[in-house]
Parts: C-alpha cells; sequence; structure tokens
C-alpha cells in the first residue's frame, strides 16, 4: 500500500512541475493604455513616434491576441528587423523586437508565436508614408 502512494505521489509531482515548466515558457502580453508606439526600423535607423488610436490597437493587437512559446536567449545574437517601445503616457510598458513575422525578442529571449504572425508588411507601410 505505501509503494502505490509513494507511485502516485510521484505521478502527481511529476504532472504538477511538467505544467508549471510549461507555463513558465509561456509569454502572454496585456497591452493596455498605450498613448504611444516608438517604432524603429532595424536595417535603416529611422523610427517615428504612433499616436493615433486606430494605428495603436492595429499593431498591439497580435500581441495581445496571441501567446508566445519561448524559444532559446537572444544573448549573443544582433541585429532586429523592426523595434517597438510600447508606452502609456511617458512611461515604458514594453519593448519588443520583431525578428521575423512569427518571432519576437522581449527580455533577453527569443520567443515563437503559437499561432499567428506578425504583419510586418503592416510595419512597412508605416514606414513607406
Amino acid at each position: 500500500m505505501k509503494k502505490i502512494k509513494l507511485i502516485i505521489i510521484c505521478i502527481i509531482s511529476i504532472i504538477l512541475l511538467a505544467s508549471c515548466t510549461e507555463s513558465e515558457n509561456i509569454l502572454t502580453f496585456n497591452l493596455e493604455n498605450i498613448t504611444k508606439i516608438e517604432l524603429r526600423d532595424g536595417t535603416t535607423g529611422n523610427s517615428f513616434i504612433i499616436t493615433d488610436q486606430d494605428k495603436i490597437q492595429t499593431l498591439i493587437q497580435p500581441f495581445n491576441d496571441n501567446e508566445f512559446i519561448k524559444y532559446k536567449s537572444s544573448k549573443g545574437y544582433g541585429g532586429w528587423k523592426y523595434g517597438l517601445i510600447f508606452y502609456e503616457n511617458d512611461n515604458i510598458v514594453a519593448k519588443i523586437s520583431s525578428v521575423v513575422s512569427d518571432t519576437i525578442n522581449y527580455e533577453g529571449y527569443f520567443y515563437n508565436i503559437k499561432n499567428g504572425e506578425i504583419n510586418t508588411d503592416y510595419y512597412d507601410k508605416l514606414f513607406t508614408r
């Protein structure tokens, strides 16, 4: 009987440990009350501030609507296509680099989008206006 209890406790512990590890590898965003976004082009160095609420909502939607799975450390990697700095008034809420449409760099790690992608074509259009 003691062996069965011990086996059950081990199985429950393994399940709990696995679920904790999985949740630590999932990143979600809740970007609310964003008043401006600084959009930077990592290729040209150009940047500008966006304050139009319709554009802000379009830019934050892919982050708020998706889950991001931690891939690996971004330490030692350079370069990025687009960078976004999200502000609530004058306070920085988040800094995110977009490497490709399905991968971001956030706080020292690469994350893959679980479902969907970031429309980097929209970023291109913003820079050509």
